[in-house]
């Protein structure tokens, strides 16, 4: 009885257990996909996952992605790709 018991406990104990400290961290090595999905797993979760100060964090974390970019060919041409001249 006292084996079933434990191991009980031991299903019971989840990551919501551990300190916000500990939480903060670890969502903040998720990317955002996984982040938002966190949302949905308890109102701790969400209620971390929302906070101000870990969206700041979490947001400076990422690599800075360019919107757009554009090349211009300026110079001379490669003979094969040059503007024929009549």
């Amino acid at each position: 009885m006292a084996r079933a018991k434990r191991a009980l406990d031991r299903r019971q104990r989840s990551l919501i257990d551990l300190p916000e400290e500990i939480l903060f961290v670890i969502l903040l090595l998720l990317p955002p996909k996984s982040v938002l999905r966190c949302h949905t797993v308890c109102k701790a979760m969400r209620r971390l996952a929302s906070d101000r100060a870990f969206l700041l964090a979490h947001h400076c974390r990422q690599p800075s992605q360019r919107l757009y970019s554009f090349t211009r060919d300026v110079g001379t041409y490669p003979e094969d790709l040059a503007p024929q001249v009549p």
